[in-house]
């Protein structure tokens, strides 16, 4: 149910952050080939969510994300950076929800 959702959310959030896996992040990112074709190839509803003020990924990378997979949807939050501030966790919600809910039987999950 949709309060169980929030419960799940609130504690995926509260464990992002982790000031020595930003390094493992980094290495990582960089050790990775593109990805352009395999986005191609994704045929499930898809929303990606990206911030306007990220330093990291400036915001074209989500645009550009976006349009590689068919039927995307592009949802930007104002004044988002890399690394998810408290003060965003409404914000986001508010992208990811109605997404998951307008989608739930695409993705196989229970009523929201």
């Amino acid at each position: 149910d949709r309060a169980l959702l929030l419960q799940q959310a609130q504690l995926a959030y509260d464990r992002a952050f982790n000031p020595e896996g930003v390094q493992r992040q980094l290495l990582a990112i960089l050790a990775e080939p593109s990805r352009v074709a395999l986005l191609g190839r994704l045929r499930v509803p898809t929303l990606v969510v990206h911030g306007t003020a990220d330093p990291l990924l400036p915001v074209m990378h989500g645009v550009h994300v976006a349009a590689h997979i068919r039927g995307a949807e592009l949802k930007l939050i104002p004044g988002l950076a890399h690394r998810f501030q408290e003060a965003f966790k409404e914000p986001l919600l508010a992208a990811v929800l109605p997404h998951l809910a307008a989608h739930r039987q695409d993705l196989g999950l229970a009523r929201l």
